[in-house]
């Protein structure tokens, strides 16, 4: 699928430009549906040039599904300009994919994987994508030399018809027996073939099934072995595509070359120019990080390269980048010209300084049913101060741990003022709301039945949804044969707007045992306050009543007569 925007003479057009006339034109086969293309766009005849109406009206298009390409070029009329959207249709299928040549899967899962039916709109691209999927499909199942191609085979072009065959050549099933390294020696075998997902001894199930073969999880396998050198320091480490060979049994081998290289410590660290905090508060941050001599790895480079942009960024200086630049050089290690190499990395950290910026105003927005009050109160910085990067990026971290979102983004906006910036917290709201219910078994209770119903973004007082406000609440039951479970339980977080959880909780609860029956009925209430760190401290009350009924008379009485009566 295409998406293309023809600029000829648009950049011409301004934004008060009439639309006078508007025409579909076809590109290819078949005669384009006006009718469909004019009910699918927002630009109007008689209505104003719009550059970023007309980008959303070749979205609109081509999310229908029934276009390859979408164009649209202006062209100038004496008194404004006429709109031409050029489409090049998708073929409809008038049949039944044929699939031929599938002899080791079932016709129905490959049906499945490729999900063309009689009706859909298809083209080249769509086709060979579907073929790639197939050849997936068969290397999952130890076919590697699978080959898929297909065919569309136009019946009508004026209607854009047409049917479309795959055609499966599966070639010999051959299974990954074994993973051959070749020039690793500070990384034993045993341990390199871990990446390449093994069968693993402890599941009986993958003992017969060999390594699968997958161009995409063995390039996957050989970056995981690189990044197991470069954490040991072997920055210089190349390591080579996997190379599949058949051996004489028919199974396949995977050889992996490795040039180890020499692993780098750390030499000689500098900081280029600074001109905002004296250089030695940033050689504070570093003598806890990186030292002459470490072992040099790509995660501490990044990390203390973090750790400088955060001096600088909890300062309020927004937008600093630090570069590590990195100058290896190779060592003699022992004596004369004989000896082992080793490596030596010498730094420079430099710096791009930021401007010095304070927070005018927080914005929230994607927020529909969550209110502003329950994300504002989570949030570490406030509009006046400085724009503590490091607060608003664990303010981005508390909201995306309260589960409400699917994704959070906080992002300086510039204003005016060169000193000051908008920070906006943009959220993509989730379903918080969870129904549960099933049907189990067990020896007691036999056939036992329970629904639950819980909200974690819950508001007792929003009608009519109930949600937005941050509170929790659940309400559960289980019913079996001896056992009858009832519990209604709600959580406010923030009570009086403080770190304050306030919980409420209503239980009844009835068993059934052979001889008696105990009925427990009981309320809880809880207070809990969130102490530095993960840890808390909390208060809980519970009222509970305990009846024991229907207590079977078990005991044995004697006459004097010798005789037992119970």
């Amino acid at each position: 699928m295409s998406l293309f925007l023809v600029m000829t003479g648009m950049t011409l057009a301004e934004s008060h430009d009439i639309v006078k006339a508007i025409a579909v034109r076809n590109i290819g086969a078949g005669k384009a549906d006006e009718s469909f293309v004019l009910a699918h766009i927002g630009a109007k005849q008689g209505g104003e040039f719009d550059k970023n109406a007309v980008a959303k009206d070749i979205k609109a298009l081509l999310a229908t599904g029934r276009f390859s390409n979408v164009c649209v070029s202006e062209e100038p009329l004496d008194d404004g300009i006429r709109l031409v959207y050029s489409v090049q249709s998708k073929f409809k299928l008038i049949d039944a994919v044929e699939i031929k040549g599938v002899e080791n899967l079932s016709l129905s899962k490959v049906r499945s994987v490729i999900e063309l039916e009689s009706g859909d709109f298809v083209d080249d691209q769509t086709l060979n994508v579907l073929a790639n999927k197939i050849e997936d499909e068969y290397h999952k199942e130890h076919f590697p030399y699978v080959s898929v191609t297909n065919k569309l085979n136009v019946t009508d072009a004026s209607q854009c018809l047409a049917t479309c065959v795959f055609i499966v050549d599966e070639g010999k099933r051959a299974k990954v027996t074994k993973a051959i390294f070749v020039g690793n020696t500070v990384i034993p075998a045993g341990t390199l073939v871990t990446s390449m997902n093994p069968p693993k001894w402890w599941n009986p199930f993958s003992w017969f099934g060999g390594m699968r073969y997958d161009p995409d999880e063995l390039e996957m396998g050989r970056q995981e072995i690189r990044e197991m050198y470069l954490s040991k320091g072997y920055l210089d480490v190349t390591v080579e595509s996997p190379r599949l060979e058949a051996a004489a049994d028919g199974s396949l081998v995977v050889t992996v070359n490795i040039s180890e290289g020499v692993a780098y410590h750390f030499g000689k660290v500098t900081l280029g120019e600074i001109t905002v905090f004296p250089e030695s508060e940033l050689r504070d941050v570093l003598k806890d990080r990186i030292k002459p001599g470490d072992l040099a790895t790509p995660a501490v480079i990044e990390k203390t390269s973090q750790a400088l942009r955060d001096y600088y960024g909890s300062r309020g200086y927004v937008n600093t980048v630090v570069r590590p630049i990195l100058n290896p050089r190779r060592v003699a290690s022992g004596a004369g010209a004989s000896g082992k190499e080793e490596g030596v990395l010498d730094m420079q950290f430099v710096f791009t300084e930021g401007k010095l910026v304070s927070i005018r105003n927080i914005r929230i927005t994607g927020n529909s049913r969550t209110k502003d009050k329950v994300i504002r109160r989570e949030i570490q910085v406030s509009p006046g101060e400085i724009f503590d990067e490091v607060k608003v990026r664990q303010s981005q971290n508390i909201l995306m741990n309260l589960g409400y979102f699917s994704d959070v983004r906080a992002n300086p906006v510039p204003t005016r003022d060169p000193t000051q910036d908008d920070l906006v917290f943009d959220v993509d709201e989730k379903q918080t709301g969870m129904f549960s219910a099933g049907i189990g078994f067990s020896s007691i209770d036999k056939l036992t039945g329970f629904v639950g119903l819980s909200q974690a973004n819950f508001d007792l007082l929003g009608w009519p949804y109930f949600t937005g406000a941050g509170q929790k609440a659940k309400i559960s039951a289980q019913v079996g044969s001896t056992t009858r479970q009832y519990d209604l339980s709600f959580e406010e977080p923030w009570f009086m707007d403080r770190k304050l959880s306030l919980g409420f909780d209503l239980f009844r609860s009835d068993t059934t045992y052979d001889d008696y029956q105990v009925d427990r009925t009981g309320a809880s209430i809880s207070l809990r306050k969130a102490l530095p760190g993960a840890n808390s401290i909390g208060l809980k009350y519970q009222l509970e009543r305990v009846s024991i009924n229907d207590v079977s008379n078990t005991n044995e009485y004697f006459n004097l007569d010798g005789y037992t009566e119970n």
